[in-house]
């Protein structure tokens, strides 16, 4: 269950508050105007109900946690360390964001008219202009190599670019979707990718015979659904055992397909119709077929936060943690009903996501042993019921527009010293997260000293 902390009837609590930060001799002007944007924002969350007793406090300009006891919540806002507002021209919408491996600082950015464009996110910085698409520019992703970019957009085209030169080194048209497509995965050193497309299909790419590999359909009908975003999990680092084995059409590796590269892969792909399918990706074979029961349909996937398990978000706002192994959720969330736009992994207890009207949030994920132990005590045979989650942290300043794209850097693995980039509408916002420790995150201690409850 998640409730949001900040009510119209809190406005007046803010706004105070704001004044009483403002008169500090010790915060300078940039603070002020930080803290001022915080507030704006804190206030523009969606009132759910009337709630008292709310204690707020300012940790630093950037940062204000707000309390709610009779519900016993606490939640961080924070508002983003610099806002970037020229990185694409034209008040253009930024549609998709990547960094680069190697730690340079180095990012691409792609959105509309055709426009792309190698920057330093940490100086905020143009570096170079990539052109070649018309229309919308949908993905774009670098290679393990930091040194090679692809993309690809509404002109349904696949570029490979050089970033050194700025050159289009190759176009991939044979075999080429149908219409556009909406996520692309690399795998290994980048010799294959990807793709999923609106078209209801998913294919495995080879960079250098610059062709399609194999084709993966959802299955013959006459309007299959739009395929929204796809997954390929490495057995080694998330063994599924649901791989074909050798029993597919292409489990000896024709046609192209290497079995050193495919072997054991799993490709996951979300689909219109609210349905998870898994293909066996070198045997071709569809060996998962999951309803999640999601209104609106599915929207994004992502790896989860233990090796057999992954996060599904929906079309009106549905978050779930599925475990692949029997294919039941283990955790259900939701916040309200905006569609779900991207999903990032934090650690093995919390994962970011964002929606379609600004909202960036940090789950908390519940713990599974209260109803595991309630289901082992009613019936050892009956599969345990999924538990939730809730929002212990929030970013804020995107205004009631959506966000397309969100990046998190470095890896999870430093937590301390990440980052995350926003994509929205004009702008891409950089926040700090040092003050997100996995200790405070799973405690929900954010050294105020105040009692803190589990939302009933």
């Amino acid at each position: 269950m998640s409730v949001d902390v900040f009510g119209e009837d809190q406005k007046q609590t803010m706004i105070q508050l704001e004044r009483q930060e403002e008169t500090k001799s010790e915060q300078t002007a940039t603070g002020t105007a930080a803290a001022s944007s915080l507030t704006a924002a804190a206030r523009s969350v969606h009132v759910h109900s009337t709630l008292p007793s709310l204690q707020c406090r300012f940790l630093n300009p950037l940062q204000v946690v707000a309390h709610e006891s009779d519900l016993g919540l606490t939640q961080l806002l924070q508002s983003p360390r610099s806002i970037h507002t020229h990185i694409l021209p034209g008040h253009l919408d930024i549609l998709s964001l990547d960094v680069a491996p190697n730690a340079s600082g180095h990012a691409l950015a792609a959105g509309g008219e055709g426009k792309l464009r190698l920057w330093d996110y940490t100086q905020g910085l143009i570096m170079r202009d990539l052109v070649g698409h018309v229309g919308d520019v949908n993905i774009a992703r670098f290679f393990p190599s930091s040194s090679v970019a692809l993309s690809t957009g509404a002109d349904r085209t696949i570029r490979i670019w050089a970033l050194d030169s700025g050159v289009c080194a190759a176009v991939l048209k044979n075999g080429a979707h149908s219409r556009s497509v909406t996520q692309v995965q690399l795998m290994g050193r980048g010799k294959e990718f990807v793709t999923s497309a609106q078209d209801g299909t998913a294919k495995l790419w080879d960079v250098s015979k610059q062709s399609v590999l194999a084709t993966y359909p959802a299955h013959p009908q006459s309007l299959p659904p739009k395929y929204t975003d796809c997954l390929v999990l490495d057995p080694t680092s998330h063994p599924t055992n649901l791989s074909v084995q050798g029993n597919g059409s292409n489990a000896s590796g024709e046609d192209g397909v290497r079995p050193d590269v495919s072997d054991g892969h799993l490709l996951l792909v979300s689909g219109s119709d609210g349905l998870l399918r898994g293909f066996d990706l070198r045997a071709r074979d569809q060996v998962l077929m999951v309803s999640t029961g999601f209104d609106g349909g599915l929207e994004r996937l992502a790896a989860g936060p233990c090796t057999q398990s992954i996060v599904v978000g929906g079309g009106e706002g549905h978050i779930a943690v599925m475990d692949l192994r029997n294919r039941r959720p283990t955790h259900v969330m939701r916040q309200d009903d905006a569609a779900i736009t991207q999903i990032r992994c934090w650690n093995e207890n919390a994962i970011w996501t964002t929606n379609s009207t600004g909202a960036c949030n940090l789950w908390q994920l519940d713990s599974a042993s209260t109803a595991s132990a309630a289901s082992s005590s009613s019936s050892s045979s009956s599969p345990s019921s999924p538990v939730g989650g809730h929002i212990v942290a929030q970013l804020v300043g995107v205004d009631c527009e959506p966000i397309h794209d969100m990046i998190l850097t470095p890896p999870a693995s430093s937590p301390a010293h990440s980052q995350v980039l926003l994509a929205s509408h004009r702008a891409i916002r950089c926040y700090s997260l040092s003050a997100l420790s996995a200790t405070n995150v799973a405690q929900n201690d954010w050294n105020l000293q105040l009692p803190l409850r589990r939302v009933a």
